[in-house]
């Protein structure tokens, strides 16, 4: 399960990252290159929000739980079926090839969700960010046992 599988892997971008003209509200987490990862829900909650683009997050899901945290699980390969469903009839409906929609599905803990993947970037990975109501990113290190294995890089002292 991705939720126990996150806790052993490698972090290769931190919370607040320097990306010169923003900061990284989130963190990337290696799946070794590879694609087709099942990651499952590490609560009960709802998922809210799926997008499903050629750039940016690609295919992203928020999950909300009853704290009003929404945590977003980005650059996914796919979606569950329940999932890809929804979006595939939802595009078709609209007549678009990416879509951007606000859901209301109740999600078990440890219920599959997606699988990881390069959607919106090149190398296959998890981005996993924090958020307090939608907009204010909280470092995920906060609510999960994983390990920050970059050392911080000083660029200029003032």
């Amino acid at each position: 399960m991705f939720f126990l599988f996150i806790c052993s892997q490698i972090l290769t971008s931190s919370f607040l990252e320097n990306r010169g003209i923003r900061f990284h509200t989130g963190i990337d987490i290696s799946t070794y290159k590879q694609s087709g990862i099942p990651i499952f829900s590490p609560f009960n909650g709802k998922i809210v929000r799926a997008i499903d683009k050629w750039d940016g997050y690609g295919k992203a899901i928020y999950i909300q739980n009853d704290e009003n945290l929404v945590y977003v699980y980005a650059h996914l390969d796919r979606f569950d079926e329940k999932i890809e469903e929804k979006i595939y009839f939802e595009k078709k409906k609209l007549k678009k090839n990416e879509i951007d929609i606000f859901l209301d599905l109740e999600i078990k803990k440890d219920e599959r969700f997606g699988f990881s993947g390069s959607s919106g970037t090149i190398i296959p990975h998890i981005h996993l960010e924090t958020r307090r109501n939608f907009d204010k990113p909280i470092n995920p290190l906060y609510f999960f046992d994983i390990k920050d294995t970059i050392k911080p890089v000083i660029d200029k002292i003032k």
